[in-house]
């Protein structure tokens, strides 16, 4: 796990952290949520992490919760990956990554795909 707070990184897990501050600050945030895993095998890869920019401001002796979401772990033998977490700070989300397709359900897709094909075909073209 590598963590390193107020110029941020982290990964592998979703961390919550506490921010505290002895006088008012206005801050400018930068929010990225964790990507989508990778499908197993030949599947698809997971989406990217929603992206927010935004403004906020950290009160005078008061907590603010920053939550940093965690990449999705990738699929395993014909399994889709899973879906990012989202990150919040302030009012701000921005939502985690979907994960991607396994190997199995490309095939489906692919078969399925073929047979209207087919069917199309044979009938001329109409549906």
């Amino acid at each position: 796990m590598t963590r390193s707070y107020l110029g941020y990184v982290s990964s592998q897990t979703t961390d919550t952290i506490s921010v505290e501050a002895a006088k008012q600050l206005a801050v400018t945030t930068l929010l990225v949520a964790g990507g989508g895993g990778g499908g197993a095998t030949y599947g698809g890869g997971g989406g990217a992490g929603g992206v927010v920019f935004g403004a906020g401001s950290i009160t005078a002796n008061g907590t603010h919760t920053v939550t940093i979401g965690a990449g999705g772990a990738g699929g395993i033998s014909n399994a889709a990956g899973s879906d990012g977490t989202s990150s919040s700070v302030f009012s701000h989300t921005s939502v985690g990554g979907g994960g991607g397709i396994d190997q199995l359900l490309v095939e489906k897709r692919s078969l399925i795909t073929n047979i209207v094909r087919t069917a199309v075909a044979d009938r001329g073209g109409r549906i």
